[in-house]
């Protein structure tokens, strides 16, 4: 394939997004990152770039950790269109979008805010998010780094035209205060494949809840339990009397709230003398990892089994659950099903997709 007929695509890494899940924050807003090696999309974007056909493609990309360190470890098709400094800024995000007029496709490794900012870039050609980021709300990311290669592998010239994909983004203030607040920017363009989710604002009642708690509570162990964010999680706790940030994970043994808003470290000690973790899956997006819950590294799922975890969801939400989505190089679903628990003693089987 000559190089006329290749696919241009324009490529970038925010270095910063995902940093603060390092951290335990609820995003990356207002923080800097020195290291590349303690970078979250860097590595993101490294799984990425280890599966793409690079017989289809030629690249456009930023210099150093913006880029071309990445893509000129698997490809010398590319050109350099943009000087970026080090640490990256926002500005240099919007600089190097601004020289990409020729490029048929953007993709991107980030979160909610770098899709903002390409929206502010006035970008028009379509994209596709590599998940990176803490939050990731927006409709335009990938099931997982993977699944980005997949639907770009996928591509052809005939195939770019695209379909709406909203950008949401949420207030980190409020969100650390346990309230979700989300607003939309605007929309970009995505292409139309499966391994990108594409999905519309979503609300449950909390309907039969109490009946999900009841059953966890007359079935608790001796273990820790980590009880992830979420409503019908957080019902589980308040008939325990304890009350925490809806956005949260916590540590409970023996129905004391032992550690609030827990970080990974916390998680993970707990684990390793025997745990439980009660989560729900993502509304909308129906991740049970990778969204949400970034507590959950690859080395607390690398340490439990599939029966120390417990999926609950309310049964609106689970009414139209048809697929789970998992995010993560662990699965403790080796099977490819989930069972979700949706009342007292009551289950769903959810296929789950890696």
């Amino acid at each position: 394939m000559s190089d006329t007929d290749k696919i241009k695509v324009a490529f970038f890494v925010n270095p910063l997004a995902g940093y603060g899940s390092l951290l335990n924050m609820k995003g990356s807003d207002g923080l800097q990152i020195v290291d590349p090696e303690k970078s979250v999309s860097i590595a993101r974007s490294m799984d990425f770039l280890k599966e793409v056909d690079y017989s289809k493609f030629i690249f456009l990309v930023p210099s150093g950790y913006m880029g071309e360190v990445e893509i000129s470890k698997f490809t010398d098709a590319y050109s350099v269109t943009y000087d970026s400094g080090w640490p990256t800024t926002r500005e240099d995000t919007i600089r190097f979008l601004k020289t990409i007029d020729d490029a048929d496709i953007l993709v991107f490794a980030g979160g909610d805010g770098t899709a903002r900012d390409i929206i502010s870039a006035g970008v028009r050609i379509p994209v596709i998010g590599i998940p990176a980021g803490v939050k990731m709300y927006s409709s335009v990311f990938a099931i997982s780094p993977r699944h980005a290669a997949l639907s770009m592998n996928s591509l052809n010239i005939e195939k770019l035209h695209g379909i709406d994909a909203e950008v949401m983004d949420i207030d980190e203030d409020l969100y650390k205060k346990g309230i979700l607040s989300a607003r939309s920017y605007g929309y970009l363009k995505v292409p139309d494949v499966n391994d990108i989710i594409v999905y519309s604002k979503a609300e449950y009642d909390t309907g039969g809840a109490e009946d999900i708690a009841e059953y966890i509570l007359e079935h608790m162990d001796d273990r820790f339990y980590i009880i992830g964010p979420g409503n019908t999680c957080k019902t589980i706790e308040k008939e325990m009397g304890i009350s925490t940030n809806p956005l949260a994970f916590d540590i409970i043994k023996d129905r004391k709230l032992l550690k609030q808003d827990a970080a990974e470290s916390d998680i993970y000690e707990a684990c390793r003398n025997g745990c439980r973790i009660i989560i729900s899956p993502i509304g909308g997006q129906n991740f049970l990892i990778g969204r949400g819950n970034k507590q959950l590294s690859s080395r607390i799922l690398g340490m439990i089994c599939e029966d120390d975890i417990v999926i609950v969801a309310s049964p609106s939400k689970a009414e139209n659950m048809r697929v789970l989505y998992v995010d993560s190089d662990i699965n403790p679903w080796k099977h490819g099903y989930a069972r979700v628990l949706v009342g007292y003693g009551k289950y769903k089987i959810v296929p789950v997709i890696m």
